[in-house]
C-alpha cells in the first residue's frame, strides 16, 4: 500500500509545487512553506515507505523533527492537513494560518 494524499491539496496548502527526489515515480518529495514569522515546515514525504520526516525550523534551528511511520493519509480539512497514522491514537493536524501550528490530536 501507499500514502494516500492529493497532490493539489497538498500545492494548495504548501503554496507551491513539491520539489521530487529522483523522478516523480520514486514517491518521493519535498514540501515546504514559511510563515510571516520565518517559522518553516518542511514535510519529506516517502508514498511506497508510508513514512514522513516533518520539520519544524526557524533560522535554520530545527524546533521539531519527527519521524512518522506507517503513514495512511495527509488529508486537506478546510485550512490545515490532517497525518493520519495507523498505529497511533494520535493524529497530527498542521495549521498554515495565520501562522504555523503542529498540534497532536487524540483520534
Amino acid at each position: 500500500m501507499f500514502i494516500n494524499y492529493e497532490e493539489k491539496e497538498l500545492n494548495y496548502l504548501f503554496k507551491s509545487d513539491p520539489v521530487y527526489i529522483y523522478e516523480k515515480e520514486t514517491g518521493m518529495f519535498i514540501y515546504s512553506f514559511s510563515d510571516i514569522n520565518g517559522i518553516k515546515i518542511t514535510i519529506n514525504v516517502s508514498i511506497y515507505e508510508k513514512e514522513i520526516i516533518l520539520l519544524l525550523s526557524q533560522k535554520e534551528k530545527i524546533i521539531l523533527e519527527n519521524k512518522l511511520k506507517n503513514v495512511e493519509s495527509l488529508l486537506l480539512e478546510k485550512d490545515h492537513l490532517r497525518i493520519h497514522q495507523n498505529d497511533t491514537a494520535q493524529d497530527i493536524i498542521i495549521y498554515f494560518t495565520p501562522n504555523i501550528l503542529v498540534n497532536y490530536i487524540d483520534n
